[in-house]
């Protein structure tokens, strides 16, 4: 009985949340919310971009790692 009182006055979230590390529920939120790092380009954007784009999308791929 103590239990049921106990999850009744926690929310749902609590409850929830609280089964996961920090870390996970950060790793969740940001794909969630679509923060990785990685751009999002594609192979034609790629085909579209000058010399001087290619290589300032490289060097910042490369400064991220």
């Amino acid at each position: 009985m103590t239990e049921i009182l106990c999850a009744a006055s926690k929310s749902i979230t609590d409850l929830y949340i609280a089964k996961y590390p920090l870390e996970k529920q950060m790793e969740y939120n940001s794909k969630q919310l679509n923060l990785s790092p990685v751009p999002s380009i594609t192979k034609t954007d790629i085909k579209n971009m000058s010399k001087v784009e290619m290589a300032a999308l490289l060097m910042e791929l490369l400064e991220k790692k």
